[in-house]
């Protein structure tokens, strides 16, 4: 890294941001930052600079709203912005100016998504066993969001906290899965999940007669990535 410049995103009135641990997401696209405040079920859209422009969608159950935002994705080939929602259980599309486009109805819970290709998704199911998701951790769908396969089993012995999942990221590179408390990531190809990195924390993991309430106090001794991941040509980056 040859230069590092820190822009601080402004709060007035109108864009309240609530704790950095509550923001899940932040996209880069059309000279803009697009924010995930999931405190607050929010979209905020800051200049390059760093001045507040607007909000994304509103808050209820009628087109272009929600209740619980669980995710948020570029899509690189609409140039839009994709919002998952879990109450209701849909997925919404903004322009990047923040104008609706459609919405499109979902049958299962999910807490986050990808999109490896733009006839396919995968989404993150976390601990909400189903019918459809079983005890699988991640859904491979069709455009049409039709089930086609599940990979991973839901980590054992967590039950409680939907984030100690794993996280799913998206990548120039292809979609990466790195689950709960694992040093590796997986590329995810096709119906194919490859551990492409394997990371040494120094510090140990999840033991088998742990429960949820052991893992939180001893967390910061624990092996667990956070919502960052960013991949280059040279190096990985990541938060824990």
């Amino acid at each position: 890294i040859d230069t590092c410049k820190a822009i601080a995103l402004e709060t007035n009135d109108s864009s309240v941001i609530s704790d950095i641990a509550y923001v899940k997401r932040v996209i880069y696209a059309d000279g803009k930052f697009i924010l995930l405040d999931q405190k607050y079920n929010q979209i905020k859209a800051f200049d390059s600079c760093g001045h507040y422009l607007y909000g994304i969608g509103k808050l209820g159950i009628g087109k272009g709203q929600a209740l619980s935002i669980e995710d948020i994705e570029f899509d690189y080939k609409h140039q839009s912005l994709l919002v998952l929602s879990n109450r209701p259980l849909k997925i919404m599309e903004f322009a990047l100016n923040g104008h609706f486009l459609r919405e499109e109805n979902l049958e299962f819970f999910a807490s986050a998504f990808a999109f490896p290709a733009a006839d396919s998704r995968i989404f993150y199911i976390n601990q909400n066993q189903s019918d459809d998701a079983e005890n699988s951790n991640l859904l491979l769908t069709d455009s049409s969001n039709h089930i086609e396969t599940t990979m991973f089993d839901i980590p054992s012995k967590i039950s409680s906290v939907v984030t100690f999942s794993g996280g799913l990221y998206t990548t120039d590179s292809g979609v990466y899965f790195n689950k709960a408390f694992s040093n590796y990531f997986y590329h995810i190809s096709g119906d194919t999940a490859i551990p492409e990195f394997k990371v040494n924390f120094g510090r140990k993991g999840v033991t088998k007669d742990m429960n949820d309430g052991q893992i939180m106090q001893n967390f910061k001794d624990l092996r667990f990535v956070y919502n960052t991941f960013i991949l280059q040509k040279d190096y990985i980056g990541f938060n824990y």
